[in-house]
Formats: C-alpha cells, sequence, structure tokens
C-alpha cells in the first residue's frame, strides 16, 4: 500500500475471498477515494457479476493504471466435504 499525503494509491487486497458482496461495498468506497491508481483483486470469488461491477462502476469515479481480476470470475465454492 502506497500513501502520499494521507490518499490511497495502491490497494492489495489479493486472495482475501472477498465475494460479490465485498464488491458491492468496494465500489461505495472507491467513489470517495478518487485517487487510487493500482487495485489488485487477484484470486477472490468476485464472480462475473462482482468483478465487472468493481470495472464498470468505478471508471467515472477513480483513475485506474492498473486493475488486476485475474483468477476473480469464479464464483465462491462450498467448503469441501469428506466422506471416507
Amino acid at each position: 500500500m502506497m500513501l502520499r499525503a494521507n490518499v490511497l494509491m495502491q490497494l492489495e487486497l489479493q486472495s482475501n475471498a472477498i465475494g460479490a458482496r465485498g464488491a458491492e461495498g468496494l465500489v461505495a468506497a472507491l467513489r470517495t477515494n478518487t485517487s487510487l491508481t493500482h487495485l489488485n483483486l487477484h484470486n477472490n470469488p468476485l464472480g462475473a457479476d462482482g468483478g465487472g461491477r468493481i470495472f464498470l462502476d468505478s471508471l467515472p469515479h477513480i483513475q485506474l493504471l492498473e486493475l488486476d481480476l485475474s483468477v476473480c470470475l469464479q464464483p465462491a465454492r462450498p467448503p469441501a466435504t469428506n466422506y471416507l
């Protein structure tokens, strides 16, 4: 995370189990932080709706130079159950 004059410019949130609901909260936060230039959401189960929502809803509000949504289109999987 890089701060300049108390302004968030880079946010690393990879592998934090952020789903589509979390993406909605992130979009709301991005509307008030217009200085963010780098956002890394790699390997979060955003699903197509969550990932697309971040990208499309945030564009008018921020000046992103880099957005990493790789490995984010899969929805969250239920926990594995082990049967003997």
